[in-house]
């Protein structure tokens, strides 16, 4: 009999103490000890990929059996602009792409004899760092055929 009275009291003292550990709660967070605010200062700029300067272009004129000669588009370095890796030029003739280079030289040669009749606009951007272009320069190439249908081929070229 006495067997179950210390295993009556084992059993209670058991439930006391689980009861007691169930409503201790857990301990409030606090902000860490070695935690500060701080600051920091500097200066920073910002850069700029600047467009192709003094967009000129020159050639052109009539030729015979349909080829007038090759025009040629070109272009200054800008100055104080981001470092350039080249330059993108686009061919659109209303609208639609007509051509893209991508290279690193100040110019580029429309041969007389590759496009068709009409009027194209040559943009040309800068080629920054990342994905920074510049805003484009235009120019214009027209190609006609004005006299005797194909027998006669004449290229012009304008910068505005």
């Amino acid at each position: 009999m006495r067997s179950r009275h210390v295993l009556a009291a084992v059993v209670g003292f058991g439930l006391l103490a689980v009861s007691l550990g169930l409503s201790v709660s857990p301990p409030a967070s606090t902000e860490a000890a070695w935690a500060r605010a701080s600051t920091a200062t500097g200066s920073f700029t910002a850069g700029t990929t600047l467009p192709p300067t003094g967009l000129a272009c020159s050639g052109g004129g009539v030729g015979v059996v349909g080829n007038p000669p090759s025009v040629t588009f070109t272009w200054a370095a800008p100055a104080n602009s981001l470092p350039i890796s080249g330059y993108v030029s686009t061919l659109t003739l209303n609208g639609s792409v007509v051509s893209t280079t991508t290279n690193a030289a100040l110019g580029i040669v429309i041969p007389g004899n590759t496009l068709a009749t009409g009027t194209y606009v040559l943009s040309v951007v800068s080629d920054g760092p990342g994905v920074w272009d510049s805003t484009a320069v235009t120019g214009t190439y027209n190609k006609t055929v004005p006299i005797l249908g194909l027998l006669l081929g004449a290229a012009t070229c304008s910068v505005p």
